[in-house]
């Protein structure tokens, strides 16, 4: 079984505006001595052919040749270099198994020129630069912003030996799939024999945005399309740590790396995207170093899958990490349901089953085969098993097992109110049970064979067991105790045994196991009697009572109880009182209680729910006029009580007085015409004065207010003589007064 994977593809992407540089997929530098100090350089560029652009690679291109070590580098010469011919395609992968993405397609253009550079004790850098890499790339930062720079260094010792570079033995792969070990020889052959030492290394930075994104010369060392070319040293692309690194650019299980000795790449990329790679190989003679030649990649992961690919199904087929598994309890016939696709790719299939040293063998498309016994085969599914490049086995274990059988006994004696016991009678005839368990109901769990257990209540209770034995093969069985038997002992408790008549009792019956397919008679004593479960009943009389029960299960098992004088019902006091004076006001608020109760032996008196007085006779002064609450509870030697209330008023009393005359002559007495007496409650008060011509020169709604000999209070001052005054006032009961008469003014 093949799963669909991932692929990868080489692609070095750049902005829309940058014509000669968008989808270009990697590219190096080589290099080779002609003699006589004369050299033939060649720049490999790659690009997705699929561009809309007619001129997609540099035409020419600008290459620039710097002499130096470490700075300041002498520009030697800047070439303008055409390309070599049309672009070629890349051939794709060879295996037409593989079903491709749609679209992969990658061109190779070939730049060339020669030139003479003498020998020299300085290194020559031969460099060409662009902007910039795809924004979608994971392993960098700010990838859009970034160019590359491919560049190859003619050292001092490869002038002296008229070396020549290493050159890649197979183009860059197109496609290489994710989730399947990669198969991509990155190797090289080197005209000289030198040894060579592959390793994963950074791609080199390079341009900028400026003339694309930003304003700014295009053909700058910032410009998107440098010429002449920026010189060394050059800066590594920044990858996002710790995820990525040059040695570790791509994500996968395991990492992709190299092989140093044969520049094979190893590894299983698992993660969808596009990461930027550098691939070195560096050439040594004698333990020097000649010259390394630098790959840049971006790898782009897409999806593809195989053309044909085992599958399978069935009621016992499941698959697991890399082969299919047909586990069966008490089956030996196992149906093959052939799922492999593609089918129009599958010309043949291939059913090999393994039993007992031989081979069967199946070529139909789908299979039904009956195994001789239990037991443990071996069997797989070939598709085109003679193809050799398009074909593909599905491994199944087969595992047939016998079924094991779940059973319980149990055994209970029908009218006890106990423990059942059960016992286990399962059969495993395939090895030992890993679980053996019992499900009582209510979440009681049992992981004994032989438990026993008690129900939390009477019924036809069901039992569960299941069982699971070590080939994971499984049984369950229920079963149904019928548990109706009387309770062991009868438990009541009843909320009062003795109380004060009327006598509520709530008879709570905790006996067990009862539910309401128990038959329950009750005789209550009174002549009364009921049936249910628990119930409430009121004694009215005054005595004691004797109770007994009767409690019978459905299977006809029952139990009795009977307890004498159990209830004790007795009398209540009578309250009552009288009180003197039967008249009580404000003026005479004082009361005296007289207790006339019947059966009583203490008294409380309460007052307004405030005051509280103990004793049979009581007195009290009330602080208030109205209706006033006054309550007698009496309580006799059995605790049992009584209570008597009566409301009693007092009554609300004005007094009102005025004088014949008054003297307002400074000498401070009898300065003022007002009245006098007790005013609480008194309500809606007016009064007014009038001189002889009958005008109006004092008025009050205050009687504590009065009339100071002035008009008004506050103007000319009257004369002596009789001045008439009209007085009007509502009682608080709302008996209204009306007055009359003459105030003499003496000064």
């Amino acid at each position: 079984m093949k799963p669909l994977y991932q692929l990868i593809t080489f692609f070095l992407l750049c902005i829309p505006v940058i014509v000669d540089a968008t989808h270009i997929v990697g590219g190096y530098l080589s290099y080779e001595c002609l003699g006589s100090e004369n050299y033939r350089f060649t720049l490999n560029m790659y690009r997705n052919c699929n561009s809309q652009s007619n001129d997609f690679f540099a035409n020419p291109a600008p290459i620039t040749i710097f002499r130096g070590n470490v700075g300041p580098y002498v520009t030697i010469s800047n070439r303008q270099v055409p390309l070599d011919g049309l672009p070629q395609e890349v051939p794709l992968i060879d295996n037409p198994c593989i079903i491709l993405p749609p679209d992969i397609c990658v061109e190779e253009g070939t730049y060339t020129f020669e030139i003479n550079l003498p020998i020299s004790s300085e290194s020559y850098h031969v460099t060409y630069q662009r902007c910039c890499r795809n924004a979608s790339i994971s392993n960098i930062d700010e990838p859009d912003r970034l160019g590359a720079t491919f560049t190859i260094e003619l050292l001092p010792a490869a002038q002296l030996v008229c070396n020549s570079s290493p050159v890649y033995n197979e183009y860059p792969p197109p496609v290489i799939c994710v989730n399947k070990p990669i198969e991509v020889d990155h190797s090289a052959t080197d005209p000289d024999g030198d040894v060579l030492v592959y390793s994963l290394c950074a791609p080199f930075l390079g341009a900028g945005i400026k003339g694309a994104w930003e304003p700014g010369d295009p053909e700058g060392c910032d410009g998107f399309r440098p010429d002449p070319a920026c010189p060394p040293p050059y800066k590594k692309v920044p990858f996002i740590l710790p995820d990525y690194s040059e040695l570790e650019p791509i994500p996968g299980d395991p990492v992709v790396g190299i092989n140093t000795s044969t520049g094979q790449l190893f590894g299983t990329p698992d993660q969808q995207g596009q990461f930027a790679v550098g691939l070195c190989v560096s050439e040594y003679r004698n333990g020097i170093l000649m010259s390394v030649v630098r790959r840049d990649f971006q790898f782009n992961i897409t999806y593809c899958e195989d053309r044909v690919s085992t599958g399978m199904e069935g009621e016992y087929i499941t698959f697991e990490e890399d082969f299919y598994l047909a586990n069966a309890c008490g089956e030996k016939t196992i149906e093959f349901i052939n799922t492999s696709t593609i089918k129009e790719f599958i010309d043949e299939y291939k059913w090999e089953f393994f039993i007992d040293g031989t081979v069967v063998t199946y070529s139909n498309e789908s299979v039904t085969h009956t195994f001789p016994d239990y037991g443990i085969y071996e069997g797989r599914l070939i598709l085109n098993p003679n193809n050799s490049l398009c074909r593909d086995t599905g491994l199944i274990d087969i595992r047939l097992f016998p079924q094991p059988t779940a059973d319980f006994s149990f055994s209970y004696d029908t009218c006890v109110a106990g423990e059942v016991s059960f016992v286990d009678l399962s059969l495993s005839p395939g090895g030992n049970l890993d679980l053996l368990k019992y499900y009582f109901g209510s979440g009681q769990i049992s992981e004994e064979p032989n438990p026993v257990h008690l129900f939390d209540r009477p019924g036809l209770n069901k039992v569960k067991m299941e069982i699971i034995d070590e080939n994971g093969c499984e049984d369950e069985i229920d079963q149904f105790v019928n548990w109706f038997p009387a309770p062991a002992v009868i438990i009541i408790e009843p909320s009062s045994f003795s109380g004060c008549t009327p006598l509520d009792v709530f008879f709570e019956n905790l006996s067990f196991p009862i539910d309401s397919t128990y038959t329950v008679e009750w005789n209550l004593g009174d002549g009364e009697s009921s049936e249910e479960i628990s119930p409430s009943h009121t004694y009215y009389d005054i005595g004691q009572y004797s109770l007994s029960i009767r409690v019978t299960s459905p299977l006809g098992c029952y139990i009795e109880e009977s307890w004498d004088n159990w209830i004790t019902v007795y009398p209540n006091p009578i309250a009552d009182f009288s009180y003197m004076p039967e008249r009580l006001t404000n003026f005479a608020p004082e009361v005296t209680f007289q207790e006339e109760s019947f059966g009583g032996e203490f008294w409380e008196w309460y007052i307004n729910d405030q005051d509280f007085i103990y004793g049979k006779e009581a007195s009290f002064v009330f602080r208030d006029t109205g209706l006033q609450k006054v309550a007698l509870v009496v309580e006799n030697e059995f605790t049992c009580r009584d209570t008597a209330e009566l409301y009693i008023d007092v009554i609300p009393l004005i007094t009102y007085f005025l004088p014949n005359a008054f003297t307002p002559n400074g000498d401070g007495k009898n300065e003022e015409f007002i009245g006098v007496g007790r005013f609480e409650g008194l309500k809606n008060f007016h009064m007014m004065i009038f001189n002889r011509w009958g005008e109006m020169i004092f008025e009050t709604d205050h009687p504590e207010e009065g009339w100071n000999g002035l008009k008004h209070n506050t103007g000319k001052r009257a004369p002596n003589g009789v001045y008439p005054f009209i007085v009007n006032y509502q009682e608080p009961r709302g008996k209204m007064h009306h007055l009359q008469g003459f105030a003499t003014l003496i000064r």
